[in-house]
């Protein structure tokens, strides 16, 4: 079944974890900050379009990305999935997400978080990943466009853990059993750590 999606890259938050730096702007490899890997990523399965959500435009200008905020900034991540399906709502059937901070992930891990979603019933198809299924990504996951009303309830009756949600949007759970691919980068020293498996051999 073919499927008109746009891709979006969640960038929304403080970084406190991070001493305020900006995770995607960090290399991902010399020259290429992990935002740009994962927008290219979106773009080579398929989006029709990509964005970068977040709220500091500015920041984020130089690298010549379509930056949109936070229709509510300050409520977490589902205020960015809020302002992506405002965004796209009227142009495609629905948008994939990743969160800034996977500089790991490839096509294929989104093709094939895609291909469930076609194959499955029309609600948010969500990435769980590693034996025993133990790390749920609830930011890594593919959501129809028509979900936007329940985010925008959701928000407004201050809800703001996304895995909830998505348990009462039916959600399906798509497994992976590796997953270094969705390993992400909360502070400094998953960065440092991140570097020297890049650099082994």
């Amino acid at each position: 079944m073919s499927l008109r999606f746009a891709g979006a890259v969640l960038a929304g938050g403080e970084a406190s974890r991070m001493g305020g730096e900006p995770k995607g702007l960090l290399e991902r490899v010399p020259g290429q900050p992990i935002l740009a890997h994962l927008l290219d990523v979106l773009s080579r399965a398929g989006a029709a379009q990509t964005i970068l959500s977040a709220n500091d435009a500015p920041l984020y200008a130089p690298l010549g990305f379509e930056v949109v905020p936070d229709v509510h900034p300050g409520l977490g991540p589902l205020s960015g999935i809020e302002a992506a399906l405002r965004r796209f709502a009227r142009d495609v059937e629905a948008v994939a997400f990743l969160p800034c901070d996977l500089p790991a992930i490839s096509v294929a891990e989104v093709e094939r978080l895609l291909d469930a979603f076609r194959a499955g019933p029309p609600t948010v198809h969500m990435v769980v990943a590693g034996p025993g299924r133990f790390c749920r990504q609830p930011c890594c996951c593919v959501v129809p466009t028509t979900a936007l009303p329940a985010v925008r309830r959701s928000i407004e009756e201050n809800k703001l853990k996304i895995g909830l949600l998505w348990r009462e949007l039916g959600m399906v759970e798509v497994a992976f059993p590796d997953p270094a691919p969705f390993h992400n980068i909360n502070c400094p020293a998953d960065y440092a750590a991140w570097l020297r498996h890049r650099a082994e051999p």
